[in-house]
């Protein structure tokens, strides 16, 4: 038990979590719930993509699915999935399973000079990605301005994405899909 709550304490500190909605279409849902709708920008890309764009930096990377459990379920650890002891990041409650979460976590290496992640956070962890290899699809909110595609397009092409920025398929009739 002592272990265990060394472990957890040890991975609050030093893990980065990024979380993605996994699904092929689009979910009202999802925007309503990240978004008020009017501003959002939804990134599409693929586990591997994802995986690849983060490849060369200081940390070590996990990516998986999440797992909705009830609540009267805890997982066993699975040292051979994962020998660093992070399955419990990769662990919900059942309640939020509406979410379809694959989470991406971030580790520092282990060595002197290793990164703090507990410092990092305080501000927010910047960490460089591959924007070409990342960017599959550029989707915007439904309800954000029809003159302002251009202006995200424009910033994309500025990083070195050449990918067209599409409107939300809400916003689209059932006759254009």
């Amino acid at each position: 038990r002592d272990g265990l709550k060394q472990l957890y304490d040890t991975h609050k500190l030093n893990t980065a979590v990024s979380c993605w909605h996994e699904g092929s279409d689009e979910s009202i849902a999802m925007w309503r719930l990240y978004t008020t709708g009017a501003e959002g920008v939804a990134v599409k890309t693929t586990v591997g993509a994802l995986k690849r764009s983060i490849e060369s930096n200081p940390f070590v990377l996990r990516v998986a699915r999440v797992q909705y459990i009830g609540d009267s379920q805890y997982p066993a650890p699975r040292p051979d999935l994962m020998p660093d002891g992070l399955e419990s990041v990769f662990c919900k409650r059942l309640v939020y399973q509406h979410e379809r979460e694959v989470r991406a976590v971030l580790m520092p290496v282990r060595s002197p000079d290793a990164p703090c992640v507990e410092l990092e956070l305080a501000r927010g962890l910047a960490m460089p990605v591959d924007l070409p290899c990342l960017l599959k699809r550029v989707v915007v909110a439904d309800r954000f301005p029809a003159c302002a595609l251009p202006v995200v397009d424009d910033a994309l092409h500025r990083v070195g994405v050449s990918i067209t920025v599409e409107p939300s398929a809400m916003r689209r009739g059932p006759q254009e899909v």
